[in-house]
């Protein structure tokens, strides 16, 4: 006998009640008002909405059955992230060819000028690319400021004494050794000069220029890969290209300036931006390559197949999953079984780490048996997800002509988020965090109603089988123009808790505590006070 059955046979006890004081019907005469079928029928013909049945309209079978998978989800739904696509059991070696042959750039120094506090250099520079003066070291001389010189230009180069004496001393010497950083056409070097000597000191950079170079790339992946594109500051792929596993294949790159490239490639700074299938996997991101060294990612990410393991013993529907550097690409059903849902990753790394120290927190919004629940979990690698709590989205409806207030609904291990309003046979969405997704069954849960004015408390327990009510108040109007009192309501499996008294015309409610909800059948025993006479009836369930 389901919960509507129950509520409606209980306020049925009241319009038996008023047609017996109605219709004069003499209170000692029990088995008249046994045929309670027929009494209600004319009852309410006569009496309207004089008695208010609520219903909230709650699937509590299905409900329960969601929170029964909740509670298996870390067992029973798992996540199988593939290994990463770049890491140290693989990788991809850019064999870069050898440095193009080196020329030397001549610079012309001499003294300008000289005093105690400052010497001058004049600086000529004869070749066809800037030159930029970052640092002058010397014993007793330091940079006053950077210095730019032009292709064919000239510069000057103020230096600042730190010791007149001794520098002079040095100078006259030829002791005083200068040593100068600068940048050639790119590339960063070291020229020494001697303070005072004179002609040409030689700049030796790689030869400036640009065109094609073929670039061997070795695949020590256990599977084959597929570059589509890279681009770096100096160079870029031409065409895709496609190595086997273990293999090598020759990559042609149009490089726009073959001494930039060099200088970057080898000081291990050559960040390239890149897109490749590695496997099942497409990704695409900042790489560093150097020389010697495999190809290492900055911020990689892409798109990746996941299985996905359902052995819930029902469909799921997959609405959403996102995390700090994962998110489900689409919708999808999963069914029972392995089936494969599209993720994209912004970042691998990020997302491995995040995995290996046991802090990646997805959130997954799933439907179960009609009920859609948001989890909060911990994503792990062998042992999928791990559910730390969650968010029940649950249709509630209010077939009443009143307006129904849901104002809490508590339990050891969940909470109502949001309080609601139902309008007269309208629903409306309420929202049930679970702290403790493994303990709900078996849970006590109360719910905080206001209906006509009246505030109502109904407990319910969560078992394997719904949700089953344990106290249930009915909200019961008196249609009398006399009080009346309900004393006693009571068969083997439920009992009003506490006598209820019933101003003429006024709203009372009945506090029945269940015992057993499958049990209920038969009939209940009624004891009511209206005016001054005691009835006492049997009204049929």
């Amino acid at each position: 006998m389901d919960l509507v059955r129950v509520v409606a046979a209980l306020a049925a006890i009241i319009i038996v009640l008023t047609y017996v004081v109605i219709n004069d019907v003499p209170a000692h005469m029990g088995d008249y008002v046994n045929q309670p079928y027929e009494i209600v029928h004319k009852a309410l013909e006569e009496l309207g909405s004089s008695v208010v049945i609520p219903n909230i309209g709650i699937n509590g079978g299905d409900l329960t059955r969601a929170l029964k998978v909740m509670g298996s989800l870390s067992n029973a739904l798992s996540i199988g992230i593939p290994n990463p696509p770049i890491g140290t059991a693989g990788g991809l070696v850019f064999m870069v060819p050898a440095q193009r042959a080196v020329v030397s750039i001549p610079l012309g120094i001499n003294v300008q000028s000289y005093n105690k506090d400052s010497v001058t250099l004049r600086l000529i520079n004869y070749g066809n690319c800037t030159l930029v003066i970052s640092n002058v070291t010397g014993n007793y001389v330091v940079l006053s400021s950077r210095v730019v010189i032009p292709p064919m230009g000239i510069g000057y180069v103020v230096l600042t004494v730190t010791n007149p004496t001794a520098l002079y001393q040095s100078y006259m010497e030829g002791n005083e050794v200068l040593t100068m950083d600068l940048t050639a056409c790119g590339v960063s070097t070291t020229v020494m000069y001697t303070l005072g000597s004179q002609g040409n000191v030689s700049i030796p950079i790689p030869s400036v220029g640009s065109g094609i170079m073929s670039i061997g790339v070795r695949n020590n992946y256990p599977f084959e890969v597929v570059i589509y594109n890279i681009t770096g500051e100096y160079i870029r792929l031409v065409k895709p290209v496609d190595v086997r596993p273990g293999g090598v294949a020759s990559a042609e790159f149009y490089v726009s300036n073959y001494t930039g490239f060099y200088e970057l490639w080898s000081g291990n700074r050559e960040v390239i931006n890149a897109t490749m299938r590695l496997g099942n996997a497409l990704v695409s991101g900042e790489f560093l390559i150097g020389r010697g060294i495999n190809i290492t990612p900055i911020s990689v990410g892409g798109s990746v197949e996941v299985n996905v393991t359902n052995n819930l013993g029902t469909e799921v529907m997959m609405y959403s999953m996102q995390g700090p550097y994962i998110e489900l690409a689409a919708p999808k059903p999963i069914p029972l079984g392995i089936s494969v849902i599209t993720v994209n990753v912004s970042n691998y790394y990020g997302l491995y780490r995040s995995i290996e120290l046991g802090n990646e927190d997805i959130v997954m919004t799933l439907g179960i048996h009609g009920v859609n629940i948001t989890v909060t979990a911990t994503l792990g690698g062998a042992v999928g997800i791990r559910p730390r709590n969650a968010v029940l989205s649950v249709a509630v409806e209010n077939p009443l002509n009143y307006t129904l207030f849901i104002n809490n609904i508590t339990g050891p291990n969940l909470h109502l988020l949001n309080s609601v309003a139902i309008l007269p046979e309208g629903r409306a969405l309420v929202r049930l965090l679970i702290t403790n997704v493994t303990s709900i069954v078996n849970e006590t849960i109360t719910l905080d109603l206001t209906l006509m004015g009246v505030n109502l408390t109904e407990v319910f327990m969560v078992t394997s089988l719904g949700i089953e009510p344990v106290i249930m108040e009915v909200p019961i109007r008196n249609p009398l123009n006399v009080s009346m009192v309900i004393m006693n309501v009571t068969n083997e499996y439920l009992h009003l808790t506490t006598p209820v008294f019933l101003a003429p015309h006024g709203v009372g409610v009945l506090r029945i505590r269940i015992i057993n909800i499958h049990g209920l059948s038969g009939y209940v025993n009624v004891t009511a006070e209206v005016g001054n006479t005691v009835i006492r009836l049997r009204v049929r369930l």
